[in-house]
């Protein structure tokens, strides 16, 4: 079982720049579940968006999270990661999609 709001996106060891993820879903790459990936939730990433310093490259991506991260199929928890120990991207893919306009509203009064 994974808790993706336990997940804090840190810039560095530091934690200069952070966010608090509010969902997502997990998905396993591996059986069993030793390597995982997360898909965020669109507000989350629009949120990320908006820092310039977090994520914007593999050096800037780093998690840390408490023990609801992760409970094994017994119901123990993982031990939580906290700073200044991080863990690090070991994948990344920039945001190459230029932005589109949805839609917009004119009010003339």
């Amino acid at each position: 079982m994974f808790d993706t709001a336990s997940i804090l996106l840190v810039s560095d060891a530091a934690g200069s720049s952070s966010y608090q993820l509010t969902g997502g879903h997990v998905a396993a790459l591996s059986s069993p579940a030793t390597s995982v990936r997360i898909n965020l939730t669109q507000f989350d990433l629009n949120e990320i968006r908006a820092l310039s310093d977090l994520a914007v490259d593999i050096d800037s991506t780093n998690i840390i999270y408490s023990a609801e991260f992760v409970r094994d199929m017994a119901g123990n928890s993982i031990a939580a990661l906290n700073l200044p120990t991080v863990l690090a991207a070991t994948h990344f893919e920039a945001d190459d999609i230029a932005p589109t306009l949805t839609e917009f509203g004119l009010d003339l009064e």
